[in-house]
C-alpha cells in the first residue's frame, strides 16, 4: 500500500479497486446471511456503520500495509483503500435492513397473514405469482377461450352495468326465499393454456355485493374437482356495507391458500350458489397462485435428477431439481438460478427492481448537486468520514500512523476488553463486567413520578446507555452541536414529565384511529426533521439557482468539472427517476401523482439527513420520519389517499426504518472523504454504483436462495415477521370504515356508495396531529431564525429537530460523555492534547466496537447462541 498524504488522481484504478472490492461484497453477502439470517446473530449490517464493512476492511487494510515492508509494486493507493471502504458501507446494509430484510417479507406477509380483501386489493405484479388464470375472461368478460367454461341460469341472471361504477357485472336476481341459482366455471386442461396445478395453493376470489337480502339468503364460493369433490371457500350472508375496500359495497369473498387436490384430473370447477330473497352481483372473477408466497416460508423440497424422474407429477410440482453432472459450472448455475423460483419473482422483481433503481439514482443526483454547497459554503465538516481518514493515513514509507499511535491501541483494547466482558457474560453469568447502560426508572422507587417517565405504549424508557461507538462519533461533534442537543433532550424530558399531569396525556393525536397518544415523539420528531428538510433546501438557495442557471440556460454560473457527475446528468437522472416513479404507480395501480410526492418528500428528507450527518455525524436511523402513515392520518389517511397508496407506504418500510434512504449520507461521507485524498469523485461514483448493484444483485440471489431452500420460518424472526409494519395500515382501515359507518348511519337516506365527495367529508384532517407537527416545525424555523439574526446565539436548531427522536434517547447519554470529555480536554490540554491523544484514543473505541459487534456475531452464529437466546 502507498497511503502516504494524499493520493494522485493517476493512481487511482477504478480496476483494481473492482479486483479488490467484488470478492469482499460477495464475502459480505455470505456473511450476513449465515450471521444475522441463519445463525440468527445479529447486527453485522447494521448501518452504524455496518460492523461488516468494517470486519472486512480492517484485515485488508493490514493486509495492503504489510505489502510496502515485503517490497512489492503492486500496493493499493490510500485513495482506493477509502473507495473500497465506502462500496463496503453502502452494500452491507442492503444485505439486512435496508433491503433485503424488508423487500421480500413484506410482500410476502400482505398474502400470508392478512385478509384475503386487504392482500387482494393489491396489484398482483407486486408479489410472486405467474398470472390470473382466468386474466379477461371472468364471467362479466364473456369469454371466448379455449378451457373456460362459464354457465349461469338465464331465466334470474343476466350481464348488465356495474351499479355506481364503470364496466359489468353478473346480475342474479331473486324474487323469494325458496329461489336458488348457481354459476359454474369449468376449467379444463387444454394444451398451450395456463391450468390449475395439483398441490398448488391459490387464491380464489370474486367481488360480490348482496342487495336486499332476506334472513335466509346467502352466496357461497365453492371449488372444487368435482360435482362432489370441493371446498367451499367463503360466504355472506347479509347486505353487503361499505367501507375503505368496498366504497361501491363489491366485498372481495374467497379464500388466499385453496390447494388444489392430488387427483386432480383434466377438469377443475368454481361454483358461486346464491339462495334466498335479494339481488347479487358479481364480478372479477380470479384464480391466482399463492404457492411461491407459502414456499418461501416453508422452503422447496430438492431432489437429485434419479429421485425426480420417480416422483409423480404432482409431486415434481413443489420439487426443485438439483444439478447433479458433478461440474464447477453446473453447481454454480444451480446455486444461482435454481434454488429459487424466479419466474414467478420476474414479474415483481423488474418493478421493484426498477423503483429502487430510481431511488438510488435519485439520492445519488441530489447528494452530487449539494456537495459543493455542503462542502465550500457551508463548510461542514463530515464527522464521519476523519475515521476513515485517520486510519488509512500513512507515513512516506508507506506505514500506517494510526498504528504507531499509543492512544489509538489503549482506546481500542479499553473498548475490546469492556464488550468482550459484556458479551462473554452471557455464556458465563458470573463473569463481572461493567454495565453502562440502564433505564431511570430502576433508580426511582414505585409512584408517580416513576410512571410518568416509565416506557410506554407511543414512547421508549429514558435511559442512560453509554457506547463507546457513540461517545467516538460524539467527540468529532463541535461543543455547540452537542450542548444544543443535550439542552434539548433535557427539555424533551422536562416536557414528558409535566405535561404527564395534564389533560393532554389522555388525549389521542390519530383521533379515532386509536393510535398516537401522549407524549407523540413521533409527531414532535417530525416536525422538527421536516423543518430541517426546508432549511437544507432554503440554505442552498443561491447554489440552486446557479446550479439552475448552468443547466437550463448554459451560463458558466458554477464550476462543475469536478463533481461525481456534471450537473445538466444529474438534472437528467432526477427527470428519469421521476419517470421510473410515474411508470412503477401506473404498473401497479397505484396514483402515480401519489407516489411521486411521497417519494420525492422522503428523498428530500434523506438528502436533510445527508446534512445533518455532515454536520453532526449522528450514524443513527432514527434521524429519519419513522412511521409516515401516521403523518398521513393529518391529511386525511385511507378514505382519501386509497387503500393502496397508504398500504404502499408499509411496503416501502425498508425506505425509512430499514434504512435504505441512509444511503444519502453514505454517499455524502464518501465523497467528502474522496476529496481530501484526491480521488476524482466521477470514479468514486462509478464504483459506488457498481457496488450498489452488486449489492443488490447478490444479496438477492442468497436472500431467496437460502429462503426457498430452507424456508424462512427456520431463518431469523425478522425475516417473516412483518405484522408491525403493516398495523399502522390496518388502524388505518379500521378506524376509516368506523368513520364510513357512522356516516351512514345519520345519513340513512343517502346511497351507501362511498364517492369523493364522501370520503373527503368522512376522512377530513386530524387537527391535533396536523398542530403538534406544525408547532415543532415552527420551533425549529424559529430556532433558525434566532441564530441568524442573533449572532452566538448558543443553541442550534438542530438539537431541537432530533431532540424527539429515538437517536436521542440512545445517544444523549454517549453525548454527554463526550461532550464532557472534548471540554475538560481542550480546557486542560488545549488543541494538541484533543488532536495528538484523545482523536486517535476515540478511533480506536470507534473500530474497537465495530469489530466486535462483527467478532461475537460470529461467535453467537457458530454456537447457535442467537436461537436459544
Amino acid at each position: 500500500m502507498n497511503p502516504g498524504p494524499d493520493t494522485p488522481e493517476n493512481r487511482f484504478s477504478v480496476g483494481r479497486v473492482m479486483v479488490v472490492a467484488l470478492p469482499l461484497l460477495v464475502m459480505g453477502a455470505l456473511l450476513a446471511q449465515v450471521v444475522e439470517v441463519y445463525g440468527l446473530a445479529g447486527g453485522i449490517t447494521e448501518p452504524i456503520p455496518a460492523s461488516g464493512a468494517m470486519g472486512l476492511f480492517i484485515p485488508l487494510l493490514l493486509f495492503c500495509a504489510a505489502v510496502p515492508a515485503l517490497r512489492r509494486r503492486w500496493d493499493v493507493t490510500r485513495g482506493e483503500l477509502i473507495v473500497v471502504f465506502s462500496m463496503l458501507v453502502l452494500s452491507m446494509p442492503i444485505y439486512g435492513p435496508a433491503l433485503w430484510h424488508h423487500l421480500l417479507p413484506l410482500q410476502i406477509e400482505n398474502h400470508r397473514h392478512r385478509d384475503l380483501d386487504r392482500a387482494m386489493s393489491m396489484s398482483s405484479k407486486l408479489w410472486p405469482n405467474r398470472g390470473d388464470l382466468l386474466e379477461a375472461a371472468s364471467v362479466e368478460d364473456e369469454p371466448d377461450r379455449p378451457g373456460i367454461m362459464w354457465s349461469f341460469p338465464r331465466a334470474t341472471a343476466s350481464l348488465d352495468d356495474t351499479p355506481s361504477g364503470p364496466g359489468r357485472s353478473l346480475r342474479i336476481v331473486h324474487k323469494r326465499d325458496t329461489d336458488v341459482s348457481e354459476v359454474l366455471l369449468i376449467l379444463e386442461r387444454v394444451p398451450g393454456t395456463k391450468f390449475v396445478s395439483p398441490q398448488f395453493r391459490y387464491a380464489i376470489w370474486t367481488r360480490l355485493r348482496l342487495d336486499y337480502p332476506s334472513a335466509s339468503s346467502s352466496a357461497t364460493l365453492w371449488a372444487g374437482i368435482g360435482p362432489q369433490e370441493g371446498f367451499e371457500l367463503a360466504s355472506i350472508r347479509s347486505a353487503t356495507q361499505p367501507g375503505v375496500l368496498a366504497p361501491d359495497r363489491f366485498q372481495i369473498v374467497g379464500r388466499i391458500d385453496y390447494e388444489v387436490p392430488y387427483n386432480l384430473d383434466e377438469r377443475f370447477m368454481v361454483r358461486l350458489k346464491f339462495k334466498g330473497k335479494g339481488t347479487l352481483w358479481a364480478r372479477d372473477f380470479q384464480i391466482i397462485d399463492t404457492e411461491e408466497v407459502y414456499r418461501y416460508v416453508e422452503g422447496y423440497e430438492h431432489a437429485s435428477e434419479e429421485v425426480y424422474q420417480a416422483l409423480t407429477p404432482p409431486d415434481r410440482g413443489v420439487t426443485r431439481l438439483r444439478a447433479m453432472d458433478g461440474s464447477l459450472v453446473s453447481r454454480v448455475k444451480y446455486l444461482l438460478f435454481g434454488m429459487a423460483p424466479w419466474d414467478a419473482w420476474s414479474r415483481p422483481f423488474v418493478a421493484w427492481g426498477l423503483l429502487i433503481a430510481a431511488i438510488y439514482l435519485a439520492m445519488f443526483c441530489l447528494v452530487t448537486i449539494f456537495f459543493r454547497q455542503w462542502e465550500q459554503r457551508d463548510r461542514l465538516t463530515f464527522p464521519l468520514q476523519n475515521f476513515i481518514l485517520d486510519l488509512t493515513r500513512g507515513d512516506n514509507k508507506g506505514r500506517l500512523v494510526i498504528l504507531k499511535a499509543t492512544p489509538f491501541w489503549v482506546g481500542f483494547i479499553v473498548c475490546v476488553v469492556h464488550l468482550s466482558l459484556r458479551m462473554a457474560h452471557r455464556y458465563i453469568p458470573d463473569l463481572p463486567y461493567i454495565r453502562t447502560g440502564f433505564a431511570l426508572e430502576e433508580l426511582l422507587p414505585p409512584g408517580t413520578l416513576r410512571e410518568a417517565i416509565s416506557a410506554g405504549p407511543f414512547f421508549g424508557n429514558v435511559a442512560i446507555s453509554i457506547r463507546p461507538i457513540y461517545v467516538a462519533m460524539a467527540f468529532f461533534m463541535s461543543l455547540e452541536l452537542s450542548m444544543s442537543m443535550l439542552v434539548f433532550f433535557m427539555v424533551n424530558c422536562g416536557y414528558r414529565f409535566i405535561f404527564f399531569f395534564t389533560p393532554l396525556k389522555t388525549l389521542k393525536a390519530a383521533g379515532v384511529y386509536r393510535e398516537y397518544g401522549f407524549p407523540f415523539q413521533f409527531l414532535w420528531a417530525a416536525g422538527g426533521i421536516l423543518f430541517m428538510t426546508f432549511f437544507c433546501l432554503y440554505a442552498a438557495r443561491k447554489h440552486l439557482v446557479a446550479v439552475a442557471a448552468k443547466v437550463f440556460l448554459g451560463k458558466a454560473s458554477v464550476d462543475d468539472s469536478k463533481e461525481a457527475m456534471s450537473y445538466r446528468l444529474a438534472v437528467l437522472g432526477l427527470i428519469l427517476a421521476v419517470v421510473i416513479f410515474i411508470w412503477f404507480g401506473n404498473h401497479a395501480g397505484i396514483n402515480p401523482v401519489f407516489v411521486v410526492v411521497y417519494l420525492t418528500v422522503f428523498l428530500l428528507i434523506a438528502l436533510s439527513t445527508a446534512r445533518i450527518r455532515a454536520e453532526a455525524g449522528l450514524a443513527h436511523g432514527g434521524i429519519m420520519i419513522t412511521i409516515p402513515a401516521w403523518i398521513f392520518v393529518g391529511l386525511g389517511s385511507a378514505v382519501v389517499f386509497g387503500f393502496r397508496e397508504v398500504t404502499l407506504t408499509a411496503q416501502l418500510f425498508f425506505l425509512y426504518g430499514g434504512t435504505f434512504l441512509m444511503t444519502a449520507p453514505v454517499i455524502g461521507e464518501s465523497m467528502a472523504a474522496c476529496s481530501r485524498v484526491g480521488v476524482p469523485l466521477p470514479k468514486l461514483g462509478r464504483c459506488l454504483a457498481v457496488g450498489f448493484v452488486v449489492a443488490v444483485v447478490v444479496g438477492g440471489i442468497v436472500s431467496m436462495s437460502w429462503s426457498y431452500t430452507v424456508g424462512a420460518l427456520n431463518l431469523s424472526p425478522s425475516i417473516v415477521q412483518k405484522r408491525g409494519s403493516y398495523n399502522p395500515v390496518t388502524a388505518l382501515v379500521e378506524g376509516d370504515d368506523r368513520m364510513i359507518e357512522q356516516h351512514f348511519r345519520d345519513h340513512s337516506v343517502e346511497d351507501s356508495i362511498v364517492t369523493p365527495e364522501v370520503a373527503d367529508e368522512i376522512g377530513g384532517s386530524q387537527a391535533v396531529t396536523l398542530s403538534i407537527v406544525g408547532t415543532s416545525f415552527g420551533i425549529t424555523g424559529l430556532l433558525s431564525a434566532a441564530r441568524m439574526i442573533w449572532l452566538g446565539f448558543p443553541l442550534h436548531p438542530l438539537g431541537f429537530a432530533i431532540a424527539f427522536t429515538s437517536a436521542m434517547n440512545s445517544m444523549w447519554s454517549s453525548i454527554a460523555v463526550a461532550y464532557i470529555v472534548k471540554s475538560l480536554g481542550l480546557r486542560f490540554g488545549g488543541v494538541q492534547l484533543v488532536t495528538r491523544k484523545l482523536r486517535p484514543f476515540f478511533v480506536g473505541l470507534f473500530v474497537g466496537e465495530l469489530l466486535m459487534i462483527m467478532v461475537w456475531g460470529i461467535i453467537d452464529a457458530l454456537t447457535n447462541f442467537g436461537a436459544v437466546a
